[in-house]
């Protein structure tokens, strides 16, 4: 009988053996793709209701975002900080696939990372 591609024998310990020389990468991606995914939520908490709702209504999340930087002058609250400082520690700390697919919201079980590798 013929193997099927979505068949095929993937040896168990292609995730870990991948893992070490895509690190960095993959932890300075999962943190740009964290912040896109929470900074629309973040200019909501910045901007006061009625500015905020006023852009929203326009429907560019360009206009939200640069408002929201002007209201903070460029830098993030300390709010904001300070979940940045436990998101990069988090980030840091990430040690296989799992991890990074579980920090850019998209968690795959063990068996899904060793078949997309």
């Amino acid at each position: 009988a013929r193997t099927q591609p979505n068949e095929r024998k993937v040896p168990s310990d292609r995730a870990s053996k991948s893992w070490e020389p895509s690190a960095t990468g993959l932890k300075i991606t999962a943190f740009q793709i964290w912040f896109a995914l929470n900074v629309y939520s973040w200019a909501e908490r910045a901007l006061p209701s009625p500015v905020y709702e006023a852009y929203r209504k326009l429907g560019s999340r360009r206009l939200l975002v640069r408002a929201m930087y002007d209201v903070l002058g460029g830098r993030p609250s300390r709010d904001m900080m300070a979940t940045f400082q436990q998101q990069t520690k988090s980030i840091e700390a990430m040690s296989q696939y799992e991890d990074f697919f579980r920090t850019v919201e998209m968690p795959l079980a063990d068996m899904e990372v060793q078949r997309l590798l």
